[in-house]
């Protein structure tokens, strides 16, 4: 899992892009991930869809293998960890939490962030709406007129990428614009918005277990 990641440079840092839809930054040990949406399955199967149980503890499983491999002191969620309200995926969430007790996780809140979690809080965890640095903002919705960058997610970025013969695939992918750094949606279970390659964007796609620049 470590071989396979770009690496880009930003304000002199260095920052891995790896291609389980995640960010690490090697001399902070920082991760940062963005749209778990965490729940989801359960609200599928209330509405009928028969989707397998064990499928809302993919996710955390492949969260977990990030975390063996590159050994985060820190995780950045940068927003909508659950889909919506509480519900039995919180307890899963809670053991997870609980089985990495020396690493802080703190969620940045999103859109679908509704739960009242000071009412279901591990020492390990905290939230908040908005956290700065030096270099970098992180939060969930992209902004504009931003003097730091600002590292993101809510958009679940893919781009469709042309071959010959007529073939095409859509890849979900990194989206650097001016002002923002925009995550893929982490959870599996997440739809993806097209977006549309402009000149002063730079776009890295997830194309198996590899990051690659789309030119």
């Amino acid at each position: 899992m470590k071989n396979n990641y770009t690496v880009i440079r930003i304000h002199d840092q260095e920052i891995y892009l790896l291609p389980q839809k995640a960010v690490f930054f090697p001399v902070s040990k920082k991760l940062l991930i963005s749209d778990l949406h965490l729940g989801k399955t359960t609200h599928f199967r209330k509405h009928g869809l028969a989707i397998p149980a064990e499928a809302q503890f993919e996710d955390l499983l492949l969260l977990t293998k990030i975390i063996a491999a590159w050994q985060p002191t820190s995780v950045l969620i940068l927003g909508d960890l659950f889909h919506s309200d509480f519900n039995s995926e919180w307890f899963g969430f809670e053991k997870f939490l609980l089985q990495h007790e020396s690493i802080q996780f703190t969620l940045v809140k999103g859109n679908h962030d509704i739960i009242n979690f000071d009412k279901n809080i591990v020492p390990n965890f905290s939230t908040t709406m908005l956290l700065e640095d030096e270099h970098f903002s992180y939060q969930h919705h992209p902004i504009e007129n931003n003097e730091l960058l600002n590292f993101c997610g809510h958009v679940h970025p893919a781009i469709v990428v042309k071959l010959k013969g007529k073939q095409h695939h859509t890849l979900t992918c990194f989206l650097m614009e001016e002002n923002n750094f925009i995550l893929p949606a982490f959870g599996s279970l997440t739809g993806n918005f097209i977006i549309e390659k402009k000149k002063k964007n730079v776009v890295y796609a997830i194309v198996g277990n590899s990051v690659i620049e789309v030119k």
